[in-house]
């Protein structure tokens, strides 16, 4: 789910802007997820541990910029947000409007939160408590969703010809959005910064795998085994290369859904003995 997602972010910005073959991408990427992830997540660890926090940086600051610059339909998308999320019109619940559940499982891909994923990242950081590495957790959350997806959100929004134009297209939609008020500059470091996450993300989504796979793959064929689940996650890079957003987003959605109503409950057994080891 993570490889396919990304790869296609990866390829539709590097056609979109640069012209380059759906498919080229997607071979390029089989072959950097075959060097990458069977490296280990601390193979790129060392590069983006100093580029995504700059390109998140320079993001929502470009997004400010674009956001100021329309500063004058920005009362309107504001509003026509909430309209969307609580109108009565559907007739059914605010919770159960198509808007809220389509953003509830948007951002539970950005941010990971509550399906078990993320704390796996974070039992492999170097630290001396587990329970502040997991406050790291919730702070992601907060710059992922709250601040990062809201500024994007206001920036698609008060561009309503790139939402005509590039419907059935969300990265080419992200990006005209932004090159609309920033020009080609802001298209070219778009790309860039998804290909730099979209890569961050292959390794640490394969890592992800591997970790889950190591209880069952032991033995002697062990490293086989896994050496396996590495070329069938390569392979799903080209899959997700030429593959519609559309198909992609539907079976990321039931995966998300099958991980989340699997671990929360897990969590909720595992509160007590969480407070134990880590008292206030």
């Amino acid at each position: 789910m993570g490889c396919i997602i990304q790869v296609n972010a990866i390829s539709h910005a590097l056609e979109g802007v640069w012209g380059v073959p759906l498919a080229v991408t997607g071979g390029i990427l089989v072959l950097f997820c075959l060097f990458a992830v069977s490296r280990g997540v601390r193979a790129v660890s060392a590069l983006t541990e100093k580029t995504v926090p700059a390109m998140t940086l320079i993001f929502f600051l470009l997004s400010l910029v674009v956001i100021f610059r329309r500063a004058d339909v920005m009362r309107q998308v504001i509003a026509s947000v909430f309209r969307s999320a609580f109108s009565s019109a559907s007739g059914v619940p605010f919770f159960l409007s198509g808007a809220v559940r389509y953003g509830m499982m948007r951002g539970l891909l950005s941010n990971e939160a509550g399906c078990g994923t993320a704390p796996i990242a974070h039992a492999a950081a170097d630290t001396e408590s587990a329970a502040r590495q997991g406050t790291w957790g919730i702070f992601e959350v907060l710059v992922d969703t709250v601040l990062l997806c809201t500024v994007t959100a206001l920036v698609i929004l008060s561009d309503p010809t790139a939402i005509t134009a590039y419907a059935d297209n969300p990265m080419m939609l992200t990006i005209h959005a932004y090159a609309s008020v920033l020009g080609n500059f802001a298209g070219w470091f778009l790309c860039i910064a998804v290909v730099l996450f979209g890569a961050s993300t292959l390794v640490c989504w394969g890592h992800y795998g591997i970790q889950c796979l190591r209880p069952i793959a032991g033995g002697k064929r062990g490293k086989v085994r896994i050496a396996i689940y590495v070329v069938l996650y390569s392979v799903c890079a080209w899959i997700g290369s030429v593959s519609t957003p559309d198909a992609i987003w539907f079976l990321a959605d039931l995966a998300l859904a099958g991980m989340t109503c699997i671990n929360l409950p897990i969590l909720l057994l595992s509160v007590r003995e969480v407070t134990r080891e880590n008292p206030v």
